[in-house]
């Protein structure tokens, strides 16, 4: 009778409580996303569920983007294609002196933009620039930015930083326990920006290349 009694009170220990497991933030609702082998590991590379909320936010609010890129499309997080190669001829002018001649040969080679400029194809992408916030810094409006996303922002690099709902391409300051962003322009409307409590910061990517047309 006793063993009886035993199995009965262990099987009633057993099984999930009511209201047991991690609860969710208060205002904020859990949602189950289904995903295939393949996925798993690209979604995890680019920052799991904090990305996908990224993705949710920048679908569905509108940006005001009153700095220095005007908009930052959900495609542009997504894992892009590999690059095709184009390598085309690399001439070399700089050890010639005196009057260049045709009969002469100037190849050094070839080189392909893409592998030159683009080192992580699946988390590389493009801004447009737009504004003059960084003119000094050769950041102009027109130019074209390759933005790497998963590398690590150092002091001095120019970063695309989120802020709010407000994206911004300025100079990472960050030495001493102090961040923040400077502008490096002609204008001196543009001020720095300095991080307070009730701000919301997100590191898009780094600036690793601008491309300008002439």
């Amino acid at each position: 009778m006793e063993n009886t009694e035993n199995t009965v009170q262990k099987k009633g220990r057993g099984g999930a409580r009511k209201g047991a497991g991690r609860k969710p933030l208060p205002g904020a609702y859990m949602t189950t996303i289904i995903l295939t082998e393949a996925l798993r590991p690209k979604i995890k590379r680019l920052g799991g569920s904090k990305w996908i909320r990224h993705q949710i936010e920048i679908a569905e609010e509108p940006q005001t983007l009153n700095t220095q890129v005007k908009e930052i499309p959900p495609e542009a997080m997504l894992v892009s294609q590999p690059p095709t190669n184009v390598s085309l001829p690399l001439a070399d002018f700089g050890a010639q002196t005196g009057t260049l001649s045709p009969a002469e040969s100037y190849l050094n080679g070839s080189i392909d933009l893409n592998s030159f400029v683009i080192s992580d194809a699946s988390n590389t992408f493009f801004v447009k620039v737009s504004g003059d916030s960084m003119d000094r810094a050769g950041v102009e409006q027109g130019d074209l930015l390759v933005v790497e996303r998963q590398r690590k922002a150092q002091h001095g690099d120019i970063v695309v930083m989120r802020i709010n709902n407000e994206f911004t391409v300025k100079r990472l300051y960050q030495k001493d326990n102090v961040v923040k962003l400077v502008p490096e322009s002609s204008n001196p409307v543009f001020k720095e920006i300095v991080p307070n409590q009730v701000d919301s910061w997100y590191l898009v990517g780094v600036v690793t290349f601008v491309i300008k047309k002439l």
